[in-house]
C-alpha cells in the first residue's frame, strides 16, 4: 500500500488580481489627443463652417411673415318652427335650425382651400420691381412666375406653393384665429394676409344669405299652403255657422263648431309662424353684414422671418465641428499604422513564403529522380 504524500510546506499560490479594463479611458483620451493633435484642421473646418452658414444667410432670399388675427361672430337666429315644419324641411334636405355658431377648424379649413387660395392667385397685389411709373401691380400667379408647360398645369403648381406659404391656427380657449402668410416683400405679405380675410369674410356672408334664401323659399312656399289651408277652414266655419245658428242647443253641434274653432286656430297659428320666418328670412338674406371680427390688422412687418443669420451661424459652426471631428480622425487613423492591419500583412507574408517553400520542396525529389 502506497502511503499518503506528505503535505508540502510551500504555501498554495493566490490568483493574482486581473487588472481592471480601462479600453473606455485610453479611447476617450485618445480620441481627445487625436483632436489636440489637429487642433488647427479642426478649428478651420469649424470656422469654414460658420463662414458658410453666413454666406447663406447672406445670400438665401429674405422672407417677411405679416399675421392677422379675428374672431368668427355667428348671429343667432331667433327662427323657431313647430317641430313638425322643422321635420319636414329635414326630409327635404333644408336646414332650418337658424344661424348657429361653427367651428373655428371650419375656417381654418376654408382657407386651405382651392376657391379662397385660387381668388388670391387672380388678385392683383404690389410688385417688389418698381418701373418708372411708381409701384407696379400685377396678379399674385404672375408675380410667382412658376413654370409650366400649360395654363392649367401652372396654376396648379403655383397653388400647391402658395398653400405652402399660407399658415393659420385657432386659439381653443378663446376661439381667435391667426392668418400669417409669408412673402418675399412685406408690404404684398400684409396685403395678401388682409385679402385672405377678406374672402373668408365674403364666404362666410354668402353661406350665411344661401341659408336665409332656403329658409326664405321654403317659408314662402310653406305659408302659401298654410294661406290656402287657413282659407278652407274658415270656409268650413263659415258654413257650420250659417246652416246651424243655435248650435248651443245641441251636444254634437257644440262639439262639431268647437273642432272647427280649433282647426282655424292651428291654421293661425301655423301662418303666423310661417310670416314671422318668412320676414326674419328676407332680412337674412339681404344681410351682408360682416361676421369676423377683426383683431389686428395685418401690418408690414418690419423684420424678416427668415433667414436667421444667428440661427445658420450656430448650425454652421455645429455642422463644421462634426466634419471636423471626422476629419481628425481620419488624419489619425491615417498617420499612425494599425497594429492589427500590421499583423495581417505579417501573416499573409509567412504563410505565402511557407506556401513557396512547399512547392520548392515538393519539386525537388521530383527534379533527382527525373
Amino acid at each position: 500500500m502506497r502511503p499518503d504524500p506528505l503535505p508540502s510546506s510551500e504555501p498554495a499560490a493566490w490568483p493574482r488580481p486581473q487588472p481592471v479594463a480601462t479600453e473606455p479611458d485610453l479611447s476617450f483620451s485618445r480620441l481627445l489627443l487625436a483632436l489636440l493633435r489637429h487642433a488647427r484642421l479642426l478649428a478651420a473646418i469649424v470656422l469654414a463652417g460658420g463662414l458658410l452658414g453666413t454666406i447663406l444667410a447672406i445670400v438665401l432670399p429674405s422672407k417677411y411673415t405679416a399675421q392677422t388675427t379675428f374672431t368668427a361672430e355667428q348671429p343667432q337666429s331667433s327662427l323657431r318652427l313647430p317641430s313638425g315644419l322643422a321635420g319636414l324641411a329635414g326630409q327635404l334636405g333644408i336646414s332650418l335650425e337658424g344661424s348657429r355658431g361653427v367651428s373655428p377648424e371650419f375656417f381654418v379649413t376654408v382657407l386651405q382651400s382651392r376657391e379662397i387660395l385660387g381668388a388670391v392667385l387672380e388678385t392683383a397685389f404690389t410688385d417688389s420691381l418698381p418701373d418708372r411709373r411708381g409701384v407696379r401691380s400685377r396678379p399674385l400667379i404672375e408675380i410667382m412666375d412658376v413654370k409650366a408647360p400649360t395654363p392649367a398645369k401652372r396654376f396648379e403648381r403655383s397653388l400647391k406653393r402658395f398653400r405652402k406659404r399660407v399658415g393659420a391656427s385657432v386659439d381653443r380657449k378663446s376661439g381667435v384665429l391667426t392668418l400669417s402668410v409669408e412673402d418675399r416683400n412685406a408690404v404684398r405679405a400684409a396685403e395678401i394676409a388682409n385679402r385672405l380675410r377678406e374672402l373668408l369674410n365674403r364666404y362666410n356672408v354668402e353661406r350665411l344669405q344661401s341659408q336665409s334664401r332656403q329658409q326664405r323659399e321654403f317659408a314662402q312656399q310653406r305659408l302659401e299652403g298654410a294661406y290656402k289651408e287657413l282659407t278652407e277652414a274658415e270656409q268650413r266655419q263659415l258654413r257650420f255657422l250659417q246652416t246651424n245658428r243655435q248650435y248651443n242647443q245641441s251636444p254634437l253641434l257644440a262639439y262639431e263648431a268647437a273642432r272647427l274653432e280649433r282647426a282655424v286656430d292651428l291654421k293661425q297659428e301655423v301662418v303666423s309662424t310661417l310670416t314671422k320666418a318668412y320676414e326674419e328670412a328676407r332680412i337674412s338674406e339681404a344681410r351682408s353684414t360682416p361676421v369676423l371680427v377683426v383683431i389686428d390688422q395685418a401690418v408690414p412687418p418690419a423684420y424678416r422671418s427668415s433667414p436667421i443669420v444667428p440661427l445658420l451661424m450656430i448650425g454652421g459652426l455645429g455642422l463644421g465641428l462634426l466634419i471636423g471631428c471626422a476629419v481628425a480622425l481620419l488624419a489619425e487613423a491615417s498617420s499612425r499604422p494599425s497594429p492589427d492591419r500590421d499583423a495581417a500583412r505579417a501573416e499573409l507574408s509567412a504563410a505565402w513564403r511557407r506556401m513557396r517553400g512547399g512547392r520548392g520542396r515538393s519539386s525537388g525529389p521530383e527534379d533527382a529522380s527525373r
